[in-house]
Parts: C-alpha cells; sequence; structure tokens
C-alpha cells in the first residue's frame, strides 16, 4: 500500500438563508408562546388564589395551560384529518372561558 499524502478541499456549501429565517422565526415564536403562557398561568393563578390557597391556585393555572397546549398539539398533528381536528379544537373552546360573552349574559339576564 502506498500512503497517500495529498489534502483534497472540499468547499462548504453556500448558507440558507430560508433555513435561517425559518429558524429565526421559529425561535421568536416559541419565546412569544412562552411568554404567554407564563402570563396566562400567573395571571390565572393570581384570580384563584383569591378564593383558594396560592399553591393549588398556581397548579390549577398550570395544569389548565398545559391542556391548552396539549389540545393545540393533538389539533395540529391531526390537521388532515379533519373531524378529529375539529374534535380538539371543539374541546380547547369548551375548556376556555369566554368572560366577554359570559358577563354580557350575566348582565343581560339581570335586567
Amino acid at each position: 500500500m502506498v500512503p497517500d499524502d495529498d489534502v483534497i478541499e472540499v468547499p462548504l456549501p453556500p448558507r440558507d438563508w430560508d433555513q435561517i429565517a425559518l429558524n429565526t422565526v421559529t425561535v421568536i415564536v416559541t419565546a412569544l408562546v412562552l411568554a404567554c403562557v407564563v402570563w396566562s398561568t400567573v395571571s390565572i393563578g393570581d384570580l384563584l388564589s383569591r378564593v383558594v390557597i396560592a399553591p393549588a391556585a398556581y397548579g390549577a393555572a398550570t395544569v389548565f395551560d398545559l391542556a391548552w397546549i396539549a389540545l393545540m398539539i393533538i389539533e395540529w398533528l391531526a390537521r388532515y384529518t379533519p373531524a378529529r381536528a375539529r374534535a380538539a379544537r371543539n374541546e380547547g373552546h369548551r375548556r376556555t372561558p369566554h368572560r366577554h360573552g359570559s358577563s354580557r349574559r350575566a348582565r343581560l339576564a339581570g335586567r
């Protein structure tokens, strides 16, 4: 066998700017979703802490937010099966309190 000492330089491929942009958007959206989840958990926990002890209130708020995220993931995974996606979406809407509509109904019922 003859030793081969030749060095072959392989050029780097060009940068994929579309992939870099997509990765940047993914990081931004992930940070925004995390901020929204934290804000939501703190807000819901603060509201519930007026009627129960704080650890239970924030625990319930965390469970609420995790269920919401799980339903969004299920809806996305079922995006090619409209009936299954609709079921997850409807369950998410059912579990989300519609404060504006319910308070309006309460005001109308009181008149």
